[in-house]
């Protein structure tokens, strides 16, 4: 599973941007097991429901901390205050589509 999208998918890859738009401290994750993991959400997001309701184990890893076998699970490119237009984040989706090439 590959996800692309804004905050309601994103589940970490802010961590690790350059940008105002971060999440990784309370009152965000909460109600998550680990705490606040970068989840715009007291809990999960629409791909830890998706990747639960397909059977995965575990969610699918953001694209800044997928790594070897997990990348073949697939991979999650949300990143929170993410826009169509390049003047509206850090990285645009050209940019993130490009790379699945």
């Amino acid at each position: 599973m590959f996800l692309f999208g804004d905050s309601q998918f994103d589940n970490g890859n802010n961590n690790l941007l350059i940008t105002k738009s971060k999440s990784n401290y309370r009152p965000y994750g909460i109600d998550y097991p680990d705490g606040p993991t970068g989840r715009f959400s007291n809990g999960r997001v629409i791909p830890d429901f998706l990747a639960q309701f397909l059977g995965f184990a575990k969610p699918i890893s953001p694209f800044v901390t997928a790594r070897d076998s997990h990348i073949l699970r697939g991979v999650n490119y949300a990143s929170g205050a993410a826009g169509i237009l390049d003047e509206t984040g850090v990285l645009s989706v050209i940019n993130d589509i490009s790379e699945c090439k």
